[in-house]
């Protein structure tokens, strides 16, 4: 090869070197690395250029994660190709965060796209997992509804069962208490005497248990007035309650307490007497006060 051929011949390499030095500077850099600097051929003695190796200093920062709206530009394509061209072994070269093997433009775009369709699977899995995610929830939600409607209604069961019981036992209670207090007027533990038993001052009742009807009506908190005849008896409460309450509700005055609702049963312990003085005329003279040991008595609806 004569001189001018070897001349031009090196200046198409000085040229070439030139293009990558400035492709690869145009490319984004590390922040935290700097490339060194590409090496120039040196010239021989002879007058041709001696190639230096294939830049093992340059890192190569194109993108590993290509995106969607800029795949690959154009400048990075042509400076890859160049690289390629220009290293002697035909690999790219490896070094910090980019990786990239040696291949062609038409591969490494192929990669790009595979790139986006594996994003575009990637989002629609993610969807999928979501949408389950979601489904899973809500049926944990329905299923905690219905656990506690059931519980709610199992709940409801047992107190229904529970109020039922009661009852029967409470009306199971009140046959053992109307037979026990027909017992006792049979052997003759209670008594059933009259308004005009009651109204003769003795104290032969003293201490028994004692059954009559009276005439009754609330007068104040806690005394209610019961008279038959010429006599009468004060008492503080009754029971049961509810037939307290009824008493309370339908005899607060005088003139209501002649209604049949207001004449009641009455069973009580006898514990003496006093004599009330009310007066003379037709309605007048003494008037037995009976009294009731603790003030109570029972009103009795059977």
């Amino acid at each position: 090869m004569n001189e001018p051929d070897k001349k031009a011949r090196n200046a198409i390499v000085v040229v070439a070197l030139i293009f990558v030095g400035a492709v690869v500077a145009l490319s984004p850099r590390n922040t935290t690395q700097s490339p060194s600097p590409t090496t120039i051929p040196a010239m021989t003695s002879a007058g041709t250029a001696s190639v230096a190796p294939p830049a093992p200093e340059y890192v190569c920062e194109l993108p590993q994660v290509w995106k969607e709206d800029d795949p690959i530009s154009d400048i990075r394509k042509a400076a890859l190709a160049e690289i390629l061209r220009w290293a002697a072994s035909g690999d790219i070269i490896k070094k910090g965060r980019c990786e990239i093997n040696a291949k062609t433009d038409a591969q490494l775009e192929q990669d790009a796209k595979d790139a986006v369709e594996k994003a575009a699977r990637d989002k629609v899995e993610a969807a999928k997992q979501a949408a389950a995610e979601e489904k899973r929830q809500r049926e944990e939600t329905l299923a905690e509804a219905k656990r506690q409607r059931a519980e709610a209604i199992a709940r409801e069961k047992r107190d229904h069962e529970a109020a039922e019981q009661a009852k029967r036992e409470a009306a199971q209670a009140a046959r053992d208490h109307v037979k026990e207090i027909r017992d006792g007027i049979n052997d003759g533990s209670i008594h059933v005497l009259s308004a005009t038993d009651l109204s003769a001052q003795t104290h032969k009742w003293d201490g028994q248990k004692i059954i009559t009807s009276l005439s009754c009506f609330y007068a104040d908190a806690g005394e209610y007035r019961c008279v038959g005849g010429r006599m009468r008896i004060d008492f503080t409460s009754f029971e049961p309650d509810a037939a307290e309450e009824a008493l309370k509700r339908n005899c607060d005055t005088i003139s209501k307490s002649q209604r049949r609702s207001c004449m009641v049963k009455i069973l009580f312990t006898y514990d003496g007497f006093d004599e009330m003085d009310i007066g003379g005329g037709i309605f007048g003279g003494k008037v037995t006060v009976v009294k009731s040991q603790s003030g109570s008595g029972e009103i009795l609806t059977k």
